[in-house]
């Protein structure tokens, strides 16, 4: 998995996944062509809500009424590809500071995107965190269908940053397992829509 390759070792982690009846090609191109239309109404809230630290510190979040896909709005917004195997895995990530977990100090928005992977796995600043995920296709057992399994992890760069973040993870972890389901059950709709006879 190249998300081993990129984070091995993590603080926190979050893993969701869903069969579907499709083929990898459809699935893995579905998965990079969702668009805020296409989630639901709760995910456009929780998304709107976890970017507060963005917003509160006068950065642009997601744009939810834009039909642009949702991945390419992310990696407009701070992420950076890391590693992709298509029709399999790919992997993205950000650092954040670890003042995240504290909202209402300015310094919590999200910092600016790393120009390259080598510069995202170089990166030493103790005071921030790692933060990878990933989109992994497999075979299901069941002929015609495969398992799309999302995982992230975060790494914090110090023990101070990652007691910053541990509040702030205890309070997003249910909401972000939130968003994780609807933004699987969006793809499953898009990739069986696109694969139907």
């Amino acid at each position: 998995m190249l998300l081993d390759n990129i984070l091995p070792v993590y603080d926190f982690t979050e893993v969701h996944s869903i069969r579907i009846r499709a083929c990898a090609e459809a699935v893995f191109k579905a998965l990079k062509e969702v668009t805020p239309a296409e989630i639901s109404v709760v995910m456009r809230v929780l998304f709107s809500l976890r970017s507060f630290p963005e917003k509160f510190a006068g950065r642009q979040g997601l744009d939810l009424t834009n039909q642009e896909p949702l991945l390419s709005q992310m990696m407009k917004r701070g992420f950076i590809m890391l590693a992709e195997q298509p029709p399999e895995e790919f992997v993205f990530g950000m650092i954040v500071p670890g003042s995240i977990g504290r909202v209402w100090r300015k310094s919590s928005a999200l910092l600016q995107a790393p120009s390259s992977r080598e510069e995202f796995l170089a990166y030493k600043y103790p005071d921030c965190l790692l933060v990878v995920a990933n989109f992994l296709v497999t075979d299901a057992e069941q002929a015609g269908f495969v398992t799309v399994r999302t995982e992230s992890r975060t790494k914090a760069l110090s023990e101070q940053a990652r007691k910053n973040f541990t509040p702030y993870w205890r309070i997003i972890r249910p909401f972000s397992g939130l968003i994780r389901r609807v933004w699987l059950s969006a793809i499953k709709r898009r990739a069986e829509m696109q694969c139907k006879p």
